[in-house]
């Protein structure tokens, strides 16, 4: 409440502001080491949509999947989706979530997306009593059919690997993805590829009206 007795504003829906603290609060990822992560059942590459997403990528089997509502600040819910998988020794992440439009860049909600990633890494380690260095660096701009986006690099982080952000606004709707490969063993698994480049958007998912 500000000094004229009137509630502050906050800006509703997905916003920069509440992507960390929604992605930190998702719940363990089990990320601590590759074998906390289970080898997906089926090894066959298979394609994932996450629900109610416009986007799928391949994945390496059923992995495991989370479906959740994040209540923000503003009362209203942020859906958020996971998926994690394994093939090998390196972990394949695919968060995916929608919200109300805040008004801000693509840029800002980007910022916020790779914070929030790192930043819930970091606080499942400290749980199991260990750090998690990472200062993921911007390697490229990226930009797939009308969505913003951006690659990372954690080539310095305590578990090596690259982080993929794409994001939109279509109909006062903010879509965020982020996809994720972690190398717990050799960083050249020809496969995070395969991963990476499958990304594909729905041809009906409308056009983006975003800023960038």
């Amino acid at each position: 409440v500000n000094s004229s007795g009137t509630q502050s504003a906050r800006r509703p829906g997905l916003t920069s502001e509440n992507i960390s603290p929604s992605f930190a609060s998702t719940g363990p990822l089990l990320l601590g080491s590759s074998e906390r992560v289970a080898i997906s059942s089926d090894s066959r590459w298979t394609r994932f949509t996450p629900p109610g997403a416009k986007v799928s990528m391949l994945v390496p089997g059923d992995g495991t999947r989370r479906s959740t509502k994040v209540l923000l600040e503003d009362g209203r819910v942020v859906n958020l989706n996971t998926y994690l998988g394994r093939s090998d020794k390196t972990a394949y992440v695919v968060l995916s979530s929608s919200g109300s439009a805040g008004g801000e860049s693509d840029a800002d909600i980007m910022d916020s997306g790779i914070k929030g990633f790192v930043g819930g890494l970091q606080s499942e380690w400290k749980t199991m009593g260990k750090a998690f260095e990472c200062y993921p660096e911007l390697n490229r701009n990226i930009s797939v059919s009308g969505y913003s986006g951006r690659q990372y690099n954690l080539g310095g982080c305590t578990v090596p690997g690259t982080v993929r952000l794409h994001t939109r606004v279509v109909n006062n709707v903010r879509e965020l993805y982020v996809t994720a490969v972690l190398f717990f063993g050799p960083s050249d698994d020809p496969k995070a590829r395969r991963f990476f480049d499958s990304f594909a958007v729905s041809p009906s998912s409308g056009s983006s009206v975003g800023k960038n």
